[in-house]
């Protein structure tokens, strides 16, 4: 297994930003997430909720374990709404958007 530093990193890249954008997210500077992305240390818990906040696999990052079998119960609709709200990754105002329409849409039932 990797440790924190390779995942977060590997995190960054799946999201496609940069340590930059990545220390904007976190309210922090490029030189922490270097630092966090090297081993040297590792962001605090409101660092973390930030992260998950933006899209990052909180649980990978932590345990290094992807629930790969979550993926797995999907229906293929799922599956498509799933890849979608992905593809959203590093536009947070996008992927709120489609949340509000999903809490909307779940109250009106």
């Amino acid at each position: 297994m990797s440790g924190f530093g390779d995942r977060l990193r590997e995190e960054r890249e799946r999201m496609g930003l940069t340590q930059g954008a990545v220390s904007t997210l976190v309210d922090s500077t490029k030189r922490t997430v270097q630092v966090w992305e090297s081993g040297g240390t590792a962001p605090n818990a409101h660092h973390l909720a930030a992260l998950e906040k933006r899209g990052f696999d909180l649980v990978y990052l932590v345990t290094g374990h992807r629930p790969e079998e979550m993926n797995e119960s999907l229906t293929p609709q799922e599956s498509e709404w799933l890849e979608f709200f992905r593809s959203m990754t590093g536009k947070p105002e996008a992927q709120q958007l489609m949340i509000d329409f999903m809490r909307m849409t779940k109250a009106n039932k």
